[in-house]
C-alpha cells in the first residue's frame, strides 16, 4: 500500500469519527421532544415577562400599604408656649414668667 493512500484512508476515518462525535454531543444538548411543563410554570413565566402585569402587581402592593396605613392613628402632637406676662398692682406675683404645654391625639369618632 502507497504512503498517500494509506494516509487518505486515516483522514477519512478520522473526519468519520469527530463527526459522529460531534452529532452525538450535539444530540444531548438539543433533545429531540419538548419537556412537559406545568400550568403554574408557564403562568408565573408570563407574569413574570409582562411589564404590565408587573405594574399591576407594584399597583396592588402599593394600595395594600394604603389600606394598611389608613387605619393607624396620627401621632400625637405636642406644643409648648412661654412668654412674660406683666399685671399693674402690687406684689411680686404680678410678673413674671408664663408658659403653657399641651399633648393632643385625634382620634375619629364613629357617626
Amino acid at each position: 500500500m502507497k504512503p498517500f493512500l494509506l494516509f487518505s484512508k486515516l483522514k477519512v476515518v478520522l473526519g468519520f469519527v469527530l463527526t459522529s462525535a460531534a452529532a452525538t454531543a450535539w444530540g444531548e444538548a438539543l433533545p429531540n421532544s419538548p419537556q412537559p411543563v406545568g400550568l403554574e410554570a408557564i403562568t408565573r413565566e408570563a407574569l413574570d415577562r409582562n411589564p404590565e402585569g408587573r405594574w399591576f402587581l407594584a399597583e396592588l402592593e402599593v394600595a395594600r400599604s394604603l389600606r394598611k396605613q389608613a387605619g393607624l392613628r396620627p401621632p400625637p402632637e405636642v406644643s409648648g408656649e412661654a412668654g412674660r406676662k406683666s399685671v399693674r398692682g402690687n406684689g411680686l406675683h404680678e410678673e413674671g414668667v408664663a408658659w403653657a404645654a399641651s399633648v393632643t391625639q385625634a382620634f375619629e369618632w364613629p357617626g
